[in-house]
């Protein structure tokens, strides 16, 4: 419901007592009252899983057997061995960009705490939002990063908490190619709208001349470029490694650069890095190959659906 403008030409609150304007105050109690009520059943519940837990860990076994052992209960709370990481149990946090770092790519206490009340819950693994791997592979300016020591040192602070609440930290590792240098998601037209070198963007890069909506203008990747994008990943997966990070994964989807050289509608490439699958396959099993570091696990996970008719996954 839209409000008339008021003489400052902000859109007003719509006034109650108009037409619907009853029916509006009887569907606001009724949701209210549902609300209290939802809230009440969900404080019973907790207090009853409260009641079970104590139960269960204070009690002794043999006067409560009917009280099963909360140890692996379900499957999905069962360790997971990944090499020479393992992972308490299967309830894991996916990347989710928060678009809140400085111009530094830092974290900050927002990450801080966006992060460490997941490891608090009991999530087994976290993995940290996607990161650029250099300045010119974010997709915003308040995009994280990892391709320098000062950037490493504070997700230490970001890994250490979450290594003490039994968390497994993990990195999502990213290049953004032709879809880099745009607004954030509520700045105007958000990812739709480009920042120009001009306006503080930067150049973005790609495997054809091709861009993404209305995004800038990239240029076509050299071999150059090529070689230095898969040592910027191999780079900064050795920063994630001092970080304090177990696992990386390199983003390799929905359209960015490694995942636009996969598709034949933006690679228009003739060399070796376009035309058949095996070719556009090359430049993203790149990052995947450098990116081994000791101690921990790196995987790079493709999904590609080109709108050809056709569609397949690599895992």
């Amino acid at each position: 419901m839209h409000g008339r403008p008021d003489s400052s030409g902000a859109a007003a609150r719509p006034a109650f007592g108009a037409a619907g304007g009853c029916r509006s105050r009887h569907v606001t109690s009724i949701a209210l009252i549902t609300a209290f009520l939802a809230q009440r059943s969900l404080r019973l519940c907790y207090a009853q899983a409260a009641n079970a837990t104590i139960t269960a860990r204070f009690a002794p076994q043999e006067a409560s057997p009917t009280v099963p052992s909360p140890a692996f209960a379900n499957p999905e709370m069962r360790p997971l061995q990944l090499r020479d990481v393992t992972v308490a149990n299967r309830v894991w946090m996916s990347p989710m960009a928060q678009y809140s770092a400085p111009a530094d790519g830092k974290p900050t206490d927002w990450h801080l705490v966006h992060y460490g009340a997941r490891a608090v819950g009991g999530a087994g693994l976290i993995m940290i939002e996607a990161t650029a791997v250099g300045p010119s592979h974010r997709c915003t300016a308040a995009d994280l990063g990892l391709w320098n020591e000062e950037q490493a040192a504070a997700h230490r602070r970001l890994t250490s908490f979450l290594s003490e609440q039994g968390a497994v930290p993990a990195i999502q590792l990213q290049a953004a190619g032709r879809k880099g240098s745009h607004k954030l998601p509520w700045d105007g037209l958000g990812q739709n709208d480009p920042v120009h070198v001009g306006d503080g963007g930067w150049d973005t890069i790609a495997p054809s001349a091709v861009p993404f909506g209305d995004l800038s203008l990239p240029q076509e990747a050299s071999h150059a470029d090529i070689d230095r994008i898969v040592a910027d990943f191999a780079h900064s997966a050795k920063m994630a490694h001092h970080a304090g990070y177990q696992v990386v994964e390199i983003q390799a989807s929905h359209g960015y650069i490694l995942h636009a050289f996969l598709s034949p509608l933006s690679n228009h490439r003739t060399d070796e890095y376009g035309g058949t699958l095996q070719n556009r396959m090359r430049f993203p099993l790149g990052p995947g190959r450098s990116t081994g570091v000791p101690g921990g696990e790196a995987g790079l996970r493709p999904y590609h659906s080109h709108g050809l008719g056709r569609r397949w996954h690599l895992y």
